[in-house]
């Protein structure tokens, strides 16, 4: 069952704030090197940083509409691409500034902040043509010492920004996942908390259905109050894991709060999840939770609700599904309710 990349989805706003900020200085830088080059006579070139001027605005634009993750990255590579190819053209002109080639040091900047690990291939290509083109241009093929030192001073300092970039991608990846795992998860029971479903709703396509079941263990209060808060915790974590074991590898097992739980189910209608769910309520009611030697045998009641089919706004979804679930409540405990029972 295929699932959702969260945790790309929340890695992503730290690449979108830097893209737009490359995107904002692509424009302005852009329109001054095109003036520039326009008043020098290279033509050809102002008409190409033009033109990528102009395609950096119509991304500006566009970035904040643009919600799927993968989406996002294939323009991120479709910029770095036209970006890199018009920096080697340019640098490749006998008429342009000879000190053009420092604009080479941002490859491996802008391929790891843009396109994450796949960075590592952009920069690694896009640098060895650039260092190949000025080796060809200005002849350092010719190994005198002077050369030499030049050469040594350009490729050391490229490779030391590459490592940098390099180091630092890596740590900061590794870093993000964890506090946005941290983001996400209720320490006592290590399922997600309610923050998952604002990134389910962020990274969800509206064309395929959706379907939350929402779970209250009935008369909770008396297990605590009979044995004990540590007990209830012990039958929370219990109820989460018997959750995560049965629908893990197909669904969000969410702690809501207290003593009732979310199971969020990408891809699946109602009709899909519900003989799910009852087989799961047969299951609890003839599983006893051990406890310091003592059994306790807890059912649930549950409410489940469909996204799109019936709602539009992803917000409700919630709200339906708990309304149903206190309705579950009302006609006895221990039973799932779908649809409104009727009167």
């Amino acid at each position: 069952m295929k699932k959702l990349d969260l945790y790309s989805n929340i890695i992503n706003e730290q690449q979108r704030k830097v893209f737009r900020l490359v995107l904002l200085l692509t424009v302005l830088c852009g329109i001054y090197f095109v003036m520039l080059n326009w008043m020098k006579g290279a033509y050809i070139v102002a008409g190409i940083e033009l033109v990528m001027a102009l395609f950096s605005l119509f991304l500006l634009l566009k970035l904040p509409k643009v919600k799927d993750y993968h989406l996002f990255r294939k323009i991120s590579g479709v910029y770095i691409t036209l970006f890199f190819t018009i920096m080697l053209f340019s640098m490749g002109q006998k008429h342009i500034s000879d000190n053009i080639f420092v604009w080479m040091y941002l490859i491996p900047v802008l391929s790891y902040f843009l396109l994450g690990n796949l960075g590592i291939y952009f920069s690694l290509v896009y640098a060895g043509i650039a260092f190949s083109t000025i080796l060809i241009k200005y002849n350092f093929f010719d190994l005198s010492l002077v050369h030499i030192i030049s050469l040594s001073n350009i490729s050391v300092s490229l490779l030391i920004i590459w490592l940098i970039s390099h180091s630092y991608e890596q740590a900061n990846i590794l870093i993000k996942r964890k506090l946005s795992k941290i983001s996400v998860t209720d320490p006592l029971t290590n399922t997600y908390n309610r923050q998952i479903l604002q990134e389910i709703r962020k990274t969800y396509d509206e064309e395929h259905p959706l379907s939350l079941c929402v779970l209250d263990i009935d008369h909770f209060k008396a297990v605590n109050d009979t044995y004990g808060h540590d007990a209830g915790d012990a039958v929370l974590r219990s109820f989460a894991l018997a959750l995560k074991n049965a629908f893990g590898d197909i669904a969000y097992v969410i702690r809501l709060g207290g003593e009732e739980f979310g199971v969020c189910f990408p891809y699946k209608e109602c009709a899909d999840i519900q003989p799910l769910i009852a087989d799961f309520l047969i299951k609890m009611n003839n599983t006893a939770i051990d406890y310091e030697n003592i059994s306790i045998t807890i059912t649930f009641s549950a409410g489940i609700a469909e996204y799109p089919k019936e709602t539009a706004e992803f917000s409700e979804l919630l709200k339906i599904a708990d309304h149903r679930l206190y309705k579950a409540k009302k006609l006895g405990r221990n039973q799932i309710v779908v649809a409104e029972p009727k009167n």
